[in-house]
């Protein structure tokens, strides 16, 4: 009788089995040994296993060990795939891009594959002194499909845009965007713009149960006789303030970020001989959080703290 062995082992030692060994298979199971090996333990090596799910099995064995042979196969055919935001290159079977966490296109499906995050304009699109679209993208980053277009158009002599972000939080909106010193200057000005209004509003929530604002204005209104001059004048500068660094935020905010892009782009490619390492794009460009939360907090809460002091 002749049994065909090809692709079996011995589950002793592990060496291949062929047509002319001695061979002996497991009464219980059907696991193939050397007829030597066998008798040198008396037993099934896979015994424990006997009864249960992991029992030896003959076309299972086979599967495993397709299955192994084509996972080796794909590991040795891994290509490499390159980051549509970063443009650094990784393995294409991982999900995300390491460097910037921008979703693997291959992977994630049609809805990223066609993402641009040049929002239409042509890679080596010149932004303005040398600095192209493409190198733009990378120190954006974040919401670089609505920057890029905007970036081109000032080029062009464009200077005025519309960022609703920028003129409700100017400073915090700046300091996000790692423009630190034009955001603390306009975190200082919606500092100093509630500060001058301290007083001004101490009277009014303090003699008034209103809780609307057209029923304060209406308060205001009645007891206009009770603010003072200076009161009065303060917190219309206050206003006046506000309003200015809100609007010039929210007009020229993008026009702003974008000098502050080109500006950094070229020092990046001045200063650094490998311009080309996403590391060095982020740790320039990018966001920052932490910066935007830490300005926000300063314009919201510290003119409280301020005027618990001064009052």
């Amino acid at each position: 009788m002749s049994f065909n062995m090809e692709g079996k082992q011995c589950q002793v030692c592990k060496a291949y089995l062929f047509d002319d060994d001695d061979v002996v298979f497991c009464p219980d199971c059907g696991a193939p040994y050397h007829r030597e090996c066998y008798d040198k333990i008396g037993r099934c090596f896979l015994e424990s296993f006997h009864g249960t799910e992991q029992q030896y099995n003959e076309k299972t064995q086979d599967e495993r060990q397709e299955d192994e042979h084509k996972k080796n196969e794909e590991k040795v055919n891994i290509g490499l795939t390159k980051c549509k935001m970063c443009d650094s290159e990784y393995e294409d079977d991982l999900i995300r891009c390491p460097e910037c966490g921008t979703p693997n296109a291959t992977k994630m499906g049609n809805g990223y594959a066609f993402f641009d995050f040049l929002g239409g304009v042509p890679a080596d699109a010149d932004l303005g002194e040398g600095v192209t679209a493409n190198e733009a993208k990378k120190f954006v980053l974040s919401n670089s499909h609505r920057y890029i277009p905007k970036f081109c158009k000032m080029k062009l002599g464009k200077k005025i845009s519309w960022n609703w972000l920028a003129f409700i939080l100017p400073g915090p909106w700046m300091l996000s965007r790692k423009m630190y010193k034009l955001g603390a200057f306009f975190c200082t000005l919606s500092l100093v713009a509630d500060i001058f209004a301290i007083n001004f509003n101490r009277i009014v929530y303090e003699n008034s149960n209103a809780q609307a604002a057209a029923d304060l204005y209406e308060y205001f209104v009645a007891n206009i006789g009770a603010f003072d001059v200076a009161t009065l004048t303060l917190a219309l500068a206050g206003s006046l303030i506000s309003i200015f660094a809100g609007v010039i935020s929210g007009m020229f905010g993008d026009y702003f970020y974008r000098q502050y892009t080109i500006s950094n782009i070229r020092k990046i490619k001045l200063e650094h001989n490998n311009a080309s390492e996403s590391n060095i794009w982020r740790k320039k460009g990018g966001v920052n959080i932490v910066a935007m939360f830490i300005g926000a907090f300063v314009v919201m809460y510290l003119p409280e703290i301020i005027g618990a002091f001064l009052i």
